[in-house]
């Protein structure tokens, strides 16, 4: 068994490749602070805010905050219901009791994420991922709140992958000061050293913290039991080699989600995020912008020829300010040194041009479609007709989004509340059972519904074959081909449908059975009531048909009623 010391030498040796791993993105993400987010990035362990940040032309950095509510509402709007739990087994998952359940366990969930900091960290997910193209989500749990999220800036963290490119390592590096270590790992797991500073006089001597996040190799040698993490948490200080850890923790998912915009071969990082399309086009407004303000300022207080016998001190440039001197003999006085010629129109006209060239890369003018646009009750199909082609491209971000960001998001506090007892019992027939997710944020309907009008375009169709049918004497064979049943489940999904409104199958098929079982009873006693129906009518036959025989002789003697009477005593018959 690999000791301590060999522990730590291992997690000293991976931490350091991954910040070198890191180090090729670290220009260009500078450079895109710069321009977009001067506040955000920490590439050094001590590194602060920018006091004095590049700020010309504002709006370069308003359109990634509008990018970050954008995608926090078309994907995880905490005003309605954005996902939804189901099952990937679809019979199964149509069961009335599991739906009941299943809906239970989402409100829980969506209740839970609305109390705690989740969605004010997700919009910085967002806005990070937009101008780095790499956004970091680190869900601890938490005995107040059940669990709590932290969104990181770029350059505080490095992160590695499995062979499938599968964001599996985490390291980072901050400082403390040694009161807010022994507040964290207490005063026992200290160096000696420490422990010694604690009673001198308290000072704000910062010491660097690392952490690494990594898959247990004891969990996958135990192939998963024995109760063991999935994933091994170090926590270590940078320059003491004793004690090697101050914290050896474990986590049952991997906590933190690493969303990346778009992947390139081996890229660790996201890459062709809007930011990185739209950075030349920052740059040209922010030059534009001081071109303009170097020409009002010239205009208004233009380089001015002077004579010689007129010093500066003699000058009042100030408003209303008055200049004597004694003009010389063929000298004019004070004059510009030249006209300034702005073209103001064309440079607003050209300003205007790439600001409304950055809300699109930014995708900002299809979030406000549906955020500013009067109609209340406009449809994601109007919505897609409109933005076809930008839906197009959004659309396997999107998909990103769910697999690197959402699915793992989700999965990790379901875990979380699991394990603290949050959930009612679950049905017997979800044992074993792989609870399978499903969105339903405004971005995903405009994705499937999609699919909506080739459904209707289906019906219509089988509805025109069946009336030509029809005309031509035959039976509508063609209607056999639509299920009903499907259709209708179909678009509860698409439209989102409150799971109590659309029955499952099980309850489909009892409320089918009672009214079948209804029906034959009625038929039964349709048929009774016309079988007394008919005795009754033909009592009136049979009592005169009765007399015809008492009045009937019979050649022997006697009435022919009495001759049958006889007959059907002695047992014999008619014939």
């Amino acid at each position: 068994m690999i000791d301590q010391k060999e522990k730590r030498e291992n997690a000293d040796i991976k931490f350091r490749q991954m910040m070198l791993d890191r180090q090729d993105y670290e220009d260009w993400w500078r450079k895109l602070a710069l321009q977009f987010a001067p506040n955000r990035g920490r590439f050094r362990v001590d590194e602060l805010p920018a006091k004095k940040p590049l700020r010309y032309n504002s709006r370069a950095r308003q359109i990634p905050d509008d990018f970050a509510a954008g995608m926090k509402s078309g994907l995880t709007s905490p005003s309605r219901p954005w996902f939804t739990l189901t099952l990937y087994d679809n019979g199964l998952a149509e069961l009335e009791n599991v739906k009941a359940w299943l809906t239970e366990v989402q409100d829980i969930m969506q209740g839970t994420m609305l109390r705690t900091n989740l969605y004010d960290q997700l919009y910085d997910v967002y806005k990070e991922q937009g101008i780095f193209g790499t956004g970091a989500l680190l869900i601890e749990e938490d005995d107040e709140e059940i669990f709590h999220a932290q969104s990181l800036t770029v350059g505080s963290y490095a992160i590695g992958v499995d062979k499938r490119g599968h964001v599996n390592r985490f390291a980072r590096q901050f400082r403390r000061t040694l009161r807010q270590l022994v507040e964290e790992f207490g005063e026992e797991k200290l160096p000696q050293e420490l422990r010694y500073k604690l009673k001198e006089k308290p000072n704000n001597t910062r010491y660097e913290l690392r952490n690494i996040i990594e898959p247990s190799e004891e969990f996958r040698q135990k192939d998963g039991t024995g109760g063991n993490f999935r994933y091994i948490s170090y926590w270590w200080l940078a320059g003491y080699k004793e004690p090697e850890f101050l914290r050896v923790g474990g986590y049952h998912e991997f906590p933190v989600m690493v969303p990346r915009w778009r992947i390139i071969n081996d890229d660790l990082y996201g890459r062709e995020q809007p930011a990185d399309t739209g950075y030349d086009d920052a740059i040209t407004l922010q030059e534009l912008e001081l071109d303009e303000r170097d020409a009002i300022k010239k205009g208004v207080r233009p380089p001015v020829l002077v004579p010689e016998n007129l010093t500066q001190e003699d000058v009042r440039a100030y408003p209303g300010g008055i200049t004597i001197y004694t003009p010389i003999t063929g000298t004019e006085g004070i004059k510009p040194l030249y006209q300034v010629q702005f073209d103001h129109k064309s440079v607003g006209e050209k300003r205007l041009e790439l600001t409304q060239h950055l809300e699109e890369i930014f995708f900002v003018n299809l979030f406000k479609m549906w955020s500013l646009d009067p109609r209340q009750n406009r449809t994601a199909t109007e919505i897609q007709a409109r933005e076809a082609e930008k839906m197009f491209m959004l659309g396997p971000l999107i998909e990103r989004q769910m697999s690197e960001l959402l699915e793992p998001m989700i999965a990790r506090i379901f875990g979380i509340m699991d394990r603290a007892g949050k959930f009612p019992q679950p049905p017997e027939e979800l044992s074993d059972r792989e609870i399978k997710i499903e969105y339903m944020s405004i971005l995903a309907n405009i994705q499937k519904q999609a699919s909506f009008v080739g459904i209707q375009q289906i019906l219509s169709m089988a509805g025109i074959i069946s009336e030509l049918q029809a005309g031509t004497g035959q039976p509508p064979n063609i209607l056999d081909k639509i299920d009903c049943d499907e259709v209708i489940d179909q678009l509860a999904d698409m439209y989102v449908v409150p799971s109590g409104i659309v029955l499952g199958d099980d309850a489909v098929e009892e409320r089918r059975a009672q009214r079948e079982e209804a029906q034959q009873q009625a038929q039964a006693q349709q048929q009774g009531l016309a079988a007394l129906q008919a005795g009754a009518d033909a009592a009136p036959k049979l009592a005169g048909a009765g007399k015809d025989l008492a009045e009937t002789p019979m050649p022997q003697g006697g009435t022919g009623l009495e001759a049958l009477a006889g007959m059907m005593g002695s047992g014999g018959g008619l014939m």
